[in-house]
């Protein structure tokens, strides 16, 4: 991961984790989340946990949980003819096999991503 992201690293939030340790997260395990989506300024942290990352947890720290399917969902809708073409461009990757869009549109819903699907549908046109 570092050496395809490196400015995704997150360093110094070790302090933070523990505090956050006895500050009543469900799962201790997820401390090392909030503490460096908190330590780097963070504003969204992307789970499908939701019910580990309370919302009177998360608000001291200006952070919200979301979803992976609503995430995306407002990705698209920010900006459907980046997004689309930013999907577009990952999904002409796949070489073995290959997908069409309506391949990959029934992938992400299958994934449980399913308002993503749907306006990557939607948007589809935006493609031609």
């Amino acid at each position: 991961m570092h050496r395809a992201f490196p400015e995704a690293t997150v360093e110094g939030f070790e302090d933070l984790e523990k505090a956050i340790v006895t500050g009543g997260l469900r799962d201790v395990g997820d401390a090392h989340v909030l503490a460096a989506a908190a330590t780097c300024g963070a504003s969204v942290i992307v789970t499908d946990n939701l019910r580990d990352f309370p919302e009177k947890l998360l608000k001291p720290y200006g952070l919200e949980a979301k979803s992976a399917d609503d995430f995306l969902a407002d990705c698209i809708d920010l900006d459907n003819v980046q997004a689309m073409a930013a999907l577009n461009k990952m999904r002409l990757r796949f070489k073995r096999p290959e997908y069409s869009w309506d391949a990959i549109c029934q992938k992400v819903e299958a994934q449980g991503l399913t308002q993503s699907a749907s306006m990557m549908q939607e948007f589809s046109d935006v493609l031609k």
